[in-house]
């Protein structure tokens, strides 16, 4: 663990960010974090608002036609829902949004996603902080149909200013993702397993909220 935390922690102090916008898609995916604890249940975190806003820059970019927003949140509002909302006070028309409000984890994340895609998606855009991106890239590519291809970006980091933390400082979030790592580690062998022994993919899925 002690070896992920630090080998995430050097990745996230190192890796550039991109100055230009990756090359267009068929839906941007913006991966919900959270709920904010200060600010009522019904409102997205900082972390939510911020790969909120980075989508809506994508989109106005014109890397893609779509953002489909995923995450369960809370019963009172899905992170889905939450981060829409923010996305449409830049300017984010409403056809534009496809949510996915079951997700309570990155694997259901990737797996409810996938029926929601538009038909003959081909490339989708996958936007989250960038301590995550390495733990989501596997499970997106491991789980999107072969023929699917998976392009990650990091949170645009002018949003940081912005839109400062509300909750879990960057610290925080580096050590609870090293534990995710290995945690989804576990979950990757049981479902294997599981599937091994018959059982079938819908039900391994709600294994994992």
């Amino acid at each position: 663990w002690g070896m992920t935390f630090l080998a995430l922690l050097g990745y996230v102090a190192t890796a550039s960010t991109p100055v230009d916008p990756p090359a267009p898609g068929d839906a941007i995916i913006c991966l919900g974090a959270g709920m904010s604890k200060t600010q009522g249940w019904e409102v997205a975190d900082s972390a939510s608002i911020r790969r909120a806003m980075t989508c809506d820059l994508l989109y106005d970019e014109g890397v893609a036609p779509v953002i489909l927003f995923t995450g369960y949140g809370q019963e009172i509002s899905s992170a889905a829902a939450a981060m829409a909302r923010v996305a449409m006070e830049q300017g984010l028309p409403q056809e534009a949004i496809i949510l996915e409000e079951r997700a309570q984890s990155t694997i259901q994340n990737a797996a409810f996603s996938m029926a929601l895609l538009p038909q003959d998606t081909r490339r989708v855009i996958v936007v989250t902080d960038r301590f995550h991106l390495p733990r989501s890239a596997v499970i997106f590519r491991g789980l999107m149909e072969a023929e699917v291809e998976v392009v990650m970006v990091a949170t645009d980091p002018r949003f940081y200013t912005l839109v400062p933390s509300d909750g879990r400082s960057p610290l925080i979030w580096i050590m609870r993702e090293a534990t995710a790592i290995w945690t989804n580690a576990a979950r990757g062998v049981a479902y294997t397993l599981g599937g091994m022994a018959g059982i079938d993919h819908d039900t391994r899925i709600a294994w994992f909220n």
